[in-house]
């Protein structure tokens, strides 16, 4: 595929000389195949229009991308709509991409008329340079496209294996295709070996035609057939690159085939999308370990305790108990983790009342209490309640954050009653964010969408503080959303969930208020917190205040037994407590299903930790 893909951009290059230039000026054009065996290279090159450094610099930076999944969107855009003039000269098609499925490297010089020539060089790592050639071998014009061939792909370095591509799937081309060769003198007795520019194609030449064939040729629009045939993709190859498209890329592609519109309702290409999500390494997750936050809690007899255990192995065989920083062994016997993950290897912990938050690494030990508001002050009459939203880092001003909600209602001395209503009749309410650089809560300037517990369903992710929300209509959940507030402007968005989507559960209620936040290979994503016996699904957000980039992903196998889902591990692993309360882990991609040998209730955790020395009260050092 990649070599009949180059010599067709080749092509059209030449087809765009041929249009812009003279005929009585025009030197014959084509297109020149070098393997070099020694070097372990194959180099395309034509005489065709080049590109000058605009084209170079728009050009290349999509071709760079197209080394790595994301511009896949480019790739398919383009083999259905044409780009303009300068895409033609040089598209970032698939014939580029393909390139890095047999090379490790790839340099390009070009020239282009009364122009500078240019080279651009890449590894199949997203990286590129593009230099101004002042010590090359100066090409005349055209660009010359050179493969460092992996070791296990110099079979196209063979005259039989590319004589034979050309003939397969270059006829078409109307440009003389030429190939260097090696051809033994038999007349002389010797082993000397000549070498010499072979035609290996069956065109006709242009000054061949006749003048009404030629005149046929000029009205014709420029590289018609060859670009025809770049156009067309195979069904079964656009259904594998949709497949490992990213999901905000793949709900883009709606409206740009009928077919690509119902991709999602076809549960074959949903089970390879998922397998290929799941599948693709996020560098979210390097050199992180999961913390397994066990909570017990019996009536009879009476107990409550936390236990934080570090997860490792490849079957979790690896278990170490962590011990809590003093503060919280003296307050109350359980404690929380605020958020699905560490943060520059600080934890962020927090009571059951919400009245006490700590700061804690347990790499160093060290610890930090947050120091109460101005605003915790409040008469003897008035009931205060906090909800916890949001801990994340704002890199602008190198400073850790916390968020809450604080709201009061009246104390009636019932509070039972008082708790069950303080949403509905609650005498005032305001917005805080601490601080940890001064060490101080201050009031926020907004009115932010909120939730009455919004335990599990908050996480810190690129800067912002997400969690879930609802408005409510009477008694009804009418919309949900997700919330975004971004720590380093104080301003926040929302993304909302389409009501349409089949959850699977009995109302739209249990949604928000039933379900968890969490990150599914660097996406955010919402699962369900009970669990049905035969499926399990999990909402995929591809793009951040883009309401229809919701995706639900089916999880196919049986769940029997299982009672609630607790978190998700590294690379799709998603841990689920029995109903006996036995904590176990289901990998995504196999099916598999690991015994953990460890007992908890449904209020357990899972989160994703990075050890760090950071010191927590050295940030202002």
């Amino acid at each position: 595929m990649f070599l009949d893909k180059l010599i067709s951009k080749a092509s059209n290059a030449l087809d765009k000389i041929r249009s812009e230039s003279s005929p009585t000026n025009m030197s014959e054009l084509d297109i020149r195949l070098f393997p070099h065996k020694a070097n372990k290279t194959l180099s395309i090159i034509d005489n065709g229009i080049g590109m000058t450094r605009y084209g170079n610099a728009s050009h290349f930076v999509l071709f760079d991308l197209c080394m790595c999944i994301v511009c896949l969107e480019i790739i398919v855009i383009n083999l259905v709509n044409n780009l303009g003039t300068k895409m033609k000269e040089g598209g970032a098609d698939i014939g580029f991409h393909s390139a890095y499925l047999v090379a490790d490297k790839v340099i390009v010089t070009t020239k282009h008329n009364d122009h500078d020539q240019y080279i651009w060089e890449s590894q199949a790592n997203a990286s590129f340079i593009v230099t101004k050639d002042l010590n090359g071998p100066r090409l005349s014009r055209g660009t010359k496209i050179t493969l460092f061939l992996k070791d296990d792909q110099l079979k196209y370095l063979e005259e039989t294996k590319i004589k034979d591509l050309v003939k397969k799937h270059s006829q078409f081309i109307s440009h003389p295709i030429y190939l260097w060769t090696d051809n033994e003198d038999k007349e002389k007795d010797s082993n000397e070996i000549s070498h010499q520019w072979q035609l290996i194609n069956n065109h006709k030449s242009i000054s061949l035609q006749t003048p009404e064939l030629q005149e046929e040729m000029d009205n014709k629009p420029m590289g018609e057939t060859s670009e025809n045939l770049r156009n067309y993709l195979p069904s079964d190859l656009a259904f594998s690159i949709l497949s490992k498209l990213p999901l905000k890329s793949l709900k883009r592609f709606g409206c740009v085939h009928k077919s690509w519109a119902t991709l999602f309702e076809n549960p074959h290409f949903m089970r390879i999308f998922r397998n290929n999500f799941i599948s693709n390494h996020h560098s979210y997750y390097d050199d992180t370990s999961v913390l397994l936050h066990r909570i017990l809690i019996s009536d009879y007899p009476c107990h409550k305790s936390s236990t934080l255990f570090s997860l490792s192995g490849d079957r979790f065989q690896n278990r170490v108990k962590l011990e809590w920083p003093n503060p919280l062994q003296e307050d109350e016997p359980i404690f929380y983790i605020l958020g699905s993950s560490s943060i520059n290897g600080i934890l962020c912990l927090y009571n059951y009342t919400q009245t006490t938050t700590t700061l804690w690494n347990p790499a160093t030990g060290e610890f930090k209490v947050i120091p109460p508001s101005l605003n915790e002050s409040v008469p003897f009459n008035v009931y205060l309640s906090f909800t916890l939203y949001g801990f994340g880092y704002d890199c602008v001003r190198d400073d850790y954050m916390v968020i809450r909600f604080l709201y009061y209602s009246e104390d009636d001395n019932n509070d039972y009653y008082s708790d069950f209503l303080m949403d509905f009749c609650f005498l005032d309410h305001l917005w805080e964010i601490y601080s940890l650089r001064s060490n101080s809560w201050k009031k926020l300037d907004v009115n932010l969408p909120s939730l009455h517990n919004a335990r599990f369903k908050s996480l810190y992710l690129d800067g912002k503080c997400h969690w879930l929300s609802s408005t409510v209509d009477g008694q009804r959940t009418n919309e949900l959303f997700l919330v975004s507030f971004d720590l380093s402007t104080e301003l926040f968005f929302t993304t909302y969930i389409p009501l349409d989507i089949p959850f699977d559960i009995d109302d739209i209620y249990s949604v928000v208020y039933d379900s968890a936040l969490v990150l599914l290979n660097g996406s955010i994503a919402i699962a369900p917190r009970y669990v049905d016996m035969t499926r399990f699904y999990i909402l995929v957000l591809g793009e951040l205040g883009a309401k229809e980039s919701w995706t639900k992903l089916s999880i196919g196998w049986p769940l029997l037994d299982i009672g609630f889902f607790i978190g998700i591990g590294k690379k799709g692993d998603i841990f689920f407590i029995k109903m006996n309360n036995d904590i176990i882990c289901l990998d995504l991609s196999t099916g598999m299903i690991e015994e953990l040998g460890v007992q908890s209730n449904d209020i357990s955790q899972v989160v994703f930790y990075k050890e760090s020395l950071l010191l927590i009260g050295g940030i202002n050092n």
